[in-house]
This record gives C-alpha cells, sequence and structure tokens, in this order.
C-alpha cells in the first residue's frame, strides 16, 4: 500500500558572527511496485469429504495473500484434477464439487492430491498441496490445514519499513517525540456488537464500517485493520487501511447463519500494540432455495372403485430457507376431474369416481411453491403416476347385441355358421369370457365355449324348421361375482338350389344429366334390374361401389334412384362414371354392374372478369374523335356466356366524350365501365 513519509528538511548557511537557516517541510510518497509473490496463509491441507456430497457444493477455500496492493490473486490447480471432478474459482479460490463422486469416474477414487498456485499477474508461487480424503456418506467435510503466519509476517513487513526511515540524526536542541509508541489503537464508541448480513449480498459487498483511533504520531499511530478469528470459511475481508467489512466469498445461511468475527487491530509502531473485540454476525435468510421434494418421482396404485374423499398418497417437499422463504404449499399443475391436494399437507386425495376402463394410469404433476412476500417466489414439480387396479365391474358385452344368420339346409354336421364375440374390457380373469347357449334349438347347435364358434349339432332340414331363436351368454371369471350378459340370434334355414339367376340390367351403360345448381338430394336419374328369381333370391339392392362420383352422388337401394350428395360443378368437374351393382338377397348373394355417365349441365353462375380490376390509360387533350383509347378484354368461366359478352360505360361519361365497342370492348375512356350479358 502506498506509504507517505513527512519530512522536515533544515538548510543552514556558515556565516559570521551566527548562522541563519530554515527549515522546510517534505513529503516523499513511496509508490508500490509488484515485487512481492502471493503467499498461502495455510499450506499442506488434509481435507475429508463424504463421497454423498451435492454437486457445486463448496469443500473448502483457499487464500492467499499478497503484500502489495491492488494485485488481483488467481488460483489455479496445476494437477491432481485430472478427472475434472473439482472446480476452483479462480478469483474467491472456494473449491467445490463439480462431478458426481458417487457415480462414473467419481466413484472409483478414494484419494486425490491436488497441487494448487496463486499468481498476481506477474509472480506465481510454487504450489501448495491439498489432499482430498474421499470418506463414508454423510460425514462432514473436515479440513485440517498449516497455518503459515502469512497476516502477522505482513504486519511486521510494514513494521520492517518504519525502522529503516525512523532513525534520525541526533542534532543539539532536538528531541524526536515521534519514536515512541506511547498509546494502544481504541475502537471507537460506534464499534457494532451485532450486524446483519443478507445471505444474497454479492461479493465486495461493503458490511460495516469499524472505527479506530491511536493518538500516537508517525507510525505508532498508523493502523492496519485484520479479521483475526472466527472466518474460519473465509467469508469475510477487512480493508486493512479503512476497516470496512466486505463480502469476500458468497454467504449460505442454509450451511452457516451465525459468524463471530474476532476484530483487531495492530498499530506499526515498536513495539507493536493491538486491541480485538469480538462482532457477532447474523446472516438473514434470503430466497434463494426452491422446495426440494424428498424423491425424484411418485407412483401410487389404487383400485378403481376407490371411495371420493380416499387418501391415495403424500407427497412432500422440504425448503431449507426459513419463514416464510420455507413454508411450502402444494397444488397440482394442471387442472383435473379426478384427483386434488392438500395445500398444507400434499395429501393426494380422489375427487370424483375412477374407471380404469376409460383411465388407466393418470400421470399429474404436482408442484410445490414457497410463500415468501418480498422476493420472487420459488417453484418445483414432480411427477406423479397413479395406476388403476382393475375390479370386476364390467359385465362382457356382445357385438353385435343381436344376431341374424342364413343357414343352407345341406351343410354338414360340424360346419360353423357364425362367430360370437363379446368384449369385456376389465384385465385378468375379470376379462375371460366364456360363451354357452341357454336354448340350443333341440340340439341342433351347440357353442365352443372359448371361441365363441357355433356349430351344427344335428342335420337340418328346411321342411322341418325354417327358424330357430336361440339364446346366448357370455360370462367373465372374475370374482368373487362373476358378470354376464345375453344376446339373441335368429336362424333363418334356406332351401337350397333357390337362387339360380343373377340380376341383370337391360343394357351395360347408361347416361343421366343435371344441372350444377341443383341441391343435395336432387334426383338425377334411375336404373332398374331384374331378377328372375322368386322371393328373396329376386329381391335387389343397388349400390355405387366405383367411378369418379364416388362420394359424390347416392343411390336408393331399393328403388335404384341416384341423387346428388355434394355441390356440383361444371367448370371443375362437367361429368362423372359411376360403377352401379344390382345384388340380390339370396344366401349366396348374385349381382351385376352397369356404367352410369352423368353430365353436369351448365348454368349462368360466374359473372365476367375483366383482365385487370383498374386500367389506367393516357389520352392527349386535343385528340381526334373516334382515336382509340383502350382495348378491355374480358371473360367468363361458363360455358354458354363465352360469345355472349357486351361491353357499356357505366358511369364517369356524363358529356359523352368517350364510347365503348359493345363488342370488342375498344374505344373507352379510363373511367368505370361494366360487362354484362
Amino acid at each position: 500500500m502506498p506509504r507517505i513519509y513527512n519530512l522536515r528538511v533544515r538548510a543552514s548557511d556558515w556565516g559570521s558572527p551566527f548562522r541563519r537557516e530554515v527549515e522546510a517541510s517534505v513529503t516523499v510518497t513511496l509508490n508500490n511496485l509488484n515485487d512481492n509473490k502471493p503467499l498461502f496463509e495455510n499450506v499442506d491441507c488434509e481435507v475429508n469429504v463424504p463421497r454423498d456430497i451435492g454437486v457445486n457444493e463448496q469443500i473448502t477455500t483457499v487464500s492467499a495473500i499478497d503484500a502489495d496492493e491492488l494485485q488481483l490473486i488467481q488460483y489455479e490447480v496445476k494437477s491432481g484434477n485430472d478427472h475434472r471432478l473439482f472446480d476452483l474459482n479462480p478469483n474467491s479460490g472456494i473449491l467445490s464439487l463439480k462431478r458426481s463422486l458417487e457415480v462414473g469416474e467419481g466413484a472409483t477414487f478414494n484419494f486425490h492430491s491436488l497441487q494448487i498456485t496463486a499468481s498476481d499477474g506477474e509472480n506465481t508461487i510454487p504450489p501448495m498441496i491439498m489432499n482430498i480424503t474421499i470418506n463414508a456418506p454423510g460425514t462432514p467435510v473436515h479440513s485440517n490445514c498449516v497455518d503459515t503466519g502469512v497476516a502477522k509476517m505482513l504486519a511486521k513487513k510494514l513494521l520492517q519499513g518504519t525502522n529503516i526511515h525512523s532513525h534520525m540524526e541526533p542534532e543539539d536542541n532536538f528531541i524526536d517525540i515521534h519514536s515512541i509508541n506511547r498509546h494502544a489503537p481504541q475502537f471507537t464508541d460506534y464499534f457494532p456488537r451485532i450486524i446483519d448480513v443478507k445471505e444474497d449480498l454479492p461479493v465486495g459487498a461493503r458490511v460495516a464500517l469499524i472505527g479506530a483511533t491511536d493518538p500516537d504520531s508517525g507510525f505508532n499511530g498508523k493502523l492496519v485493520f485484520v479479521i483475526s478469528g472466527g472466518d474460519t470459511e473465509s467469508r469475510f475481508v477487512i480493508e486493512m487501511d479503512t476497516g470496512w467489512i466486505k463480502v469476500f466469498s458468497p454467504l449460505d445461511r442454509e450451511t452457516t447463519s451465525h459468524y463471530t468475527l474476532n476484530i483487531t487491530v495492530y498499530d506499526l509502531g515498536i513495539p507493536q500494540k493491538s486491541i480485538s473485540r469480538l462482532l457477532d454476525v447474523n446472516v438473514l435468510d434470503s430466497n434463494d432455495n426452491g422446495p426440494e421434494f424428498l424423491q425424484d418421482s411418485y407412483s401410487v396404485v389404487i383400485g378403481e372403485d376407490a371411495a371420493v374423499g380416499t387418501d391415495i398418497i403424500q407427497v412432500e417437499a422440504t425448503d431449507k430457507d426459513f419463514g416464510v422463504n420455507g413454508k411450502v404449499r402444494y397444488s397440482l399443475v394442471a387442472n383435473t376431474d379426478q384427483f386434488a391436494i392438500n395445500g398444507e399437507t400434499g395429501v393426494v386425495k380422489v375427487k370424483s369416481p375412477l374407471d380404469r376402463e376409460v383411465h388407466p394410469v393418470f400421470v399429474l404433476k404436482v408442484a410445490a411453491c414457497d410463500q415468501a412476500t418480498d422476493e420472487p417466489q420459488l417453484i418445483s414439480t414432480v411427477s406423479l403416476r397413479v395406476t388403476l387396479e382393475d375390479v370386476n365391474d364390467n359385465p362382457p358385452r356382445f357385438f353385435p347385441p343381436n344376431y341374424r344368420v342364413k343357414v343352407r339346409e345341406d351343410l354338414p354336421v360340424g360346419t360353423v355358421v357364425m362367430w360370437l364375440e363379446a368384449h369385456d374390457p376389465d384385465v385378468g380373469h375379470s376379462g375371460q369370457v366364456r360363451f354357452s347357449l341357454m336354448d340350443r334349438g333341440d340340439g341342433d347347435f351347440d357353442v365352443d365355449k372359448l371361441s365363441g364358434a357355433v356349430r351344427i349339432a344335428q342335420n337340418l332340414d328346411y321342411e322341418t324348421k325354417q327358424v330357430y331363436n336361440l339364446t346366448a351368454r357370455a360370462k367373465d371369471k372374475g370374482k368373487p361375482v362373476s358378470l354376464s350378459s345375453t344376446a339373441y340370434i335368429e336362424l333363418e334355414i334356406v332351401d337350397v338350389n333357390e337362387n339360380l339367376n343373377r340380376p341383370w340390367f337391360p343394357s351395360f351403360a347408361d347416361k343421366g344429366s343435371v344441372k350444377e345448381d341443383a341441391i343435395i338430394g336432387t334426383s338425377v336419374m334411375k336404373v332398374t334390374a331384374q331378377d328372375e328369381d322368386k322371393g328373396r333370391d329376386g329381391e335387389i339392392r343397388y349400390s355405387i361401389r366405383d367411378g369418379s362420383g364416388l362420394g359424390i352422388f347416392t343411390i336408393d337401394q331399393e328403388s335404384g334412384v341416384i341423387r346428388t350428395e355434394e355441390i356440383l360443378d361444371h367448370e371443375t368437374t362437367p361429368h362423372y362414371w359411376l360403377t352401379v351393382y344390382a345384388t340380390d338377397q339370396g344366401v349366396v348373394p348374385l349381382s351385376s354392374s352397369i356404367e352410369v355417365y352423368i353430365e353436369v349441365e351448365d348454368v349462368n353462375d360466374n359473372a365476367p372478369q375483366t383482365s385487370e380490376p383498374v386500367y389506367y390509360p393516357l389520352v392527349a387533350e386535343n385528340s381526334l374523335k373516334d382515336v382509340s383509347i383502350i382495348h378491355i378484354e374480358a371473360f367468363d368461366p361458363d360455358t354458354r356466356s363465352v360469345d355472349n359478352l357486351s361491353y357499356k360505360i357505366t358511369s364517369g361519361n356524363p358529356q359523352g366524350f368517350f364510347a365503348i365497342n359493345p363488342k370488342t370492348g375498344k374505344h373507352t375512356s379510363l373511367l368505370n365501365a361494366s360487362v354484362v350479358h
């Protein structure tokens, strides 16, 4: 630091009979040079670290002092950190964990030896050794270092500087009253006993000003402020010349909430005198910690018949902060009709009836938010997976609910005539379905209980019985009570060899037409087919199965009337092809087809359009009569209107200065013209 020397210089002549002399004050300011290397306060450190220490959590602090002023010391790990498990802040010297010691490369080592150097930008000192031993999880962080006594050494070095300049040549009748260190430093009356510091103060922030005085003059009254104890974590630093206490490294109330600093003030006299006083520092909480859930995720399995209001699980989160900053309230991030959470306790309850068959799994997001009032609130979330366990609450359902089947009378015994199908949305035994026939039709039919295949058990005879009405039952294997449902089966016995002829159309193609402005449902045409068979074998049903008009037109399956299904547009599609099938209702149905051509007739549903929305022609004011100015061109998408366009001027020509050819659109002005047809 700069030193100022105040000298009294006396000049004397050798005149006679007496000498004449004069004195002057000379001030010498000693400027600082970077001629000192940094020195570590502690070396040969043995540090014990638990294996479960958190990533980014502080382990210890490396500190070095440079006797030169205003020299920013930079710290660096030279060796021993090949796996990059540790991180050393180059400015503050804080050593923290960078990668977990429980997984990966960190889990394979139990001992690390770091070599750490300090540099002031020009001078670098040999590295200090820091041995780090990894202990069992849950053990505290502990460090033991050798104190180099750098602080005292610095004070002695400053005193040595005073000895060099304190010796003065003895002079007649001159007494050096500055050479005696008569008084010890004294703290001022406003020395604080307790100070409160917010934990979120930035590094370098001023905390308190320590005042002290020494009535001695010269270096005997020059004071140096130091923190001589109570700051093992190196959280604070005091400016040696001003007494300002500053934050040296980040504070964390959750780690240490109180410090008792021993503030010592030295003078630079010989012998050196000092005074010390304890200063209590309370670290006040700031909302710098969000809530943390005790688990990374939660899951629970409940029965789908859980009653409304049933508690299913309790989630819990903790917040290291204090007071309202550490008070946690719970909520569900997304609204759900099935579940609710108690904001105080974190207990999740059933809010409405559940149904596994509708929603088997719920993935909820639970939020925990602190209740900070003076600072932004912090929030964290966790997923909660709720799985519903099945209960037998659904009977099997037949698809379709009832059956109607035709069976030829000549089919042999054992032939499968139909398949029963039932579905039970329950799982496990509750969803396993077994089939049976409650009425087997005089023993003529039976059913496979597993597959649902209905087979002929005895020979059938159309002349004896034409229709069987059976009742099928599907039953699950749920416990303690199984559920069942029934379906009705109508089996119609068909006499063989009746459907001898297929339907036929009088021609292989037909043609129809419809106007493009026809409304949906307009009848276009009718196709007719004939079948020479009798009964159901002669009943014909019509259908459209192919063609460009599929979906544009529909056909009445009984009458054969073709109607429009969509809005038509001649300009888009002028015609359609349809493939119409006629199918009889025999047990083995027969069919034939016809190609139908439908023409979409044009109607005048489009207005003419000019080639340009606005024309900007120029005409000289002395133009002669019948001079061509511009040619208006127009077109009409409608087929019938292409050659029927006429032109006329509708406005802007009150004097009749301009004219337009009604057929060609020539000889017109730049005023509005209209086209009609």
